[in-house]
């Protein structure tokens, strides 16, 4: 857009009806010296333009960075989570092998205590003469 102001100022400049004598020179140097005002602007425009357009590009190219990163640490998430649902799975597995072992054990003492009551029983009932 600023490369048009400048075409279409330069047009006028050329195609415009100019006096001859000395107010003609004043302003012809005048305009020459809006001219170069209005090319410094538009230079210093288009190098902040350029600026920005780096600055969008190495944006860019970090964040295209960052992506990889950020797949990285779901993908530790997601190891993460494995491996806690492994060690659940093992302790659940682990209880459940202790309370069959418990009840096992609990059923073989009860059976011996009940074996044993009854033979007390019989013993007592002997020694009492029943």
């Amino acid at each position: 857009m600023a490369k048009k102001i400048l075409i279409c100022l330069i047009c006028i400049l050329c195609c415009s009806c100019v006096s001859t004598g000395r107010g003609a020179d004043k302003s012809i140097i005048e305009h020459q010296r809006k001219l170069g005002e209005y090319q410094a602007a538009v230079s210093y425009h288009l190098g902040r333009v350029d600026a920005c357009a780096a600055r969008i590009a190495d944006i860019r190219e970090r964040a295209d960075s960052l992506t990889g990163e950020i797949d990285r640490v779901i993908e530790l998430f997601d190891e993460y989570q494995r491996a806690v649902e492994q060690l659940i799975r093992e302790y659940n597995t682990l209880r459940d092998a202790v309370e069959a072992k418990n009840e096992s054990l609990y059923s073989t003492l009860s059976d011996s205590i009940y074996n044993d009551i009854d033979k007390t029983d019989r013993l007592l009932s002997l020694l009492e003469g029943d």
